[in-house]
């Protein structure tokens, strides 16, 4: 172990400070010369969300109703920043045509969502839905 000799061993010998260096954590900013306090934390993303008074169900069709059709029928949907449907497609059919577009016409007409948002923002976005028809329960 290395040792230091002083002179006069009554001599107070006056070592620097060591240099701190402290990396700003992710609350704090640095900008050259001043040090911000915490910033606000990030908004979270969300997805869009139906509104479930709007989310009805669509009236059977007649023809439908009297040929014994029922099925679901998934719908891929695009949601616009406003929360309006501004397209709907079909992504699992029914197995019948006139079901399927009744729910397609139905959802694009009656349907509204809270929409999506990124960082506090509203965005377009979109989601899925499934509109079942089913016999025991037609009106």
């Amino acid at each position: 172990m290395p040792t230091v000799e002083l002179e006069d061993p009554h001599t107070t010998v006056l070592v620097p400070p060591p240099p701190i260096n402290i990396a700003p954590d992710s609350h704090t900013r640095f900008d050259g010369g001043t040090v911000t306090g915490p910033t606000q934390p990030p908004v979270p993303d969300t997805y869009a969300s139906g509104v479930s008074n709007t989310h009805t169900v669509p009236a059977y069709p007649p023809l439908a109703r009297r040929l014994g059709e029922q099925g679901g029928v998934r719908l891929s949907l695009t949601i616009s920043a406003g929360g309006d449907i501004t397209g709907a497609s079909v992504v699992q059919s029914s197995g019948y045509a006139d079901l399927d577009q009744a729910a397609v016409d139905w959802v694009m007409r009656h349907w509204k969502y809270k929409p999506a948002t990124h960082g506090g923002i509203a965005v377009p976005s979109q989601t899925f839905a499934m509109v079942v028809f089913n016999l025991q329960n037609a009106r």
